[in-house]
């Protein structure tokens, strides 16, 4: 395994995850076809800024234990049942994986009125158009905003979501993503400190620290 520490995590931070396949690296090749790239940071409002750079052959479980074992703050994921072995971590799913795919399942041409698709990636925009106006509350003040604005929006997303009548392909992909995430998805209404998606270590900016050659995607 190539590692490239910055930090390590305790429970004073977010932590937030993600895996890149190593073929969308504009880089030097340092792993095979098989591997992916870890990355792990902590949250932009973190007092202590850390970040970790992993590579492992597939989407290996032990690569997330190995880095986070210990941890028992926030992780902020996508759906990648590895993480599953954070036992003392709090698991806060990502909503741009959600949305991504609505995104997927869309036809050209579609709108609200012609396609549930639409419409669904209707209902995950709403909630980054909400905290786009959060981001200079404090923590507490977020998390009391969010339960007012998001809240309901989740609300009705869910409802929604459970009467669609025998979606199929890349749709029921969409919709089977958000159910089975529920739990995860609905845990930044709890934490005002995490952001609602991993979009922070997907984008891999390089003010963040991470090593050179793995800074451009």
């Amino acid at each position: 395994m190539t590692t490239y520490p910055q930090g390590s995590y305790d429970d004073g931070c977010v932590a937030t995850v993600a895996t890149i396949p190593d073929s969308l690296l504009n880089v030097r090749k340092i792993l095979d076809t098989t591997s992916r790239i870890w990355a792990y940071a902590s949250s932009k409002r973190a007092a202590n800024d850390r970040c970790d750079i992993s590579g492992m052959r597939k989407a290996a479980k032990a690569c997330a234990g190995k880095t986070l074992g210990g941890y028992t703050g926030v992780v902020v994921s996508d759906g990648y049942s590895g993480y599953n072995v954070l036992n003392g971590a709090i698991r806060a799913g990502c909503w741009a994986h959600a949305r991504r795919k609505w995104v997927e399942a869309m036809s050209k041409g579609v709108t609200l009125e012609n396609a549930l698709a639409a419409k669904g990636l209707d209902y995950c925009s709403k909630l980054f158009e909400v905290e786009q106006k959060l981001e200079n509350l404090s923590d507490a003040e977020r998390r009391e905003q969010r339960r007012l604005h998001s809240g309901p929006i989740v609300e009705a997303y869910y409802a929604w979501l459970q009467a669609i009548f025998k979606p199929t392909g890349k749709l029921k992909k969409a919709i089977t993503y958000s159910l089975n995430q529920r739990e995860y998805l609905c845990a930044f209404l709890d934490h005002g400190e995490i952001e609602i998606s991993n979009n922070q270590v997907e984008r891999h900016p390089p003010d963040r620290g991470w090593p050179e050659e793995l800074a451009v995607l």
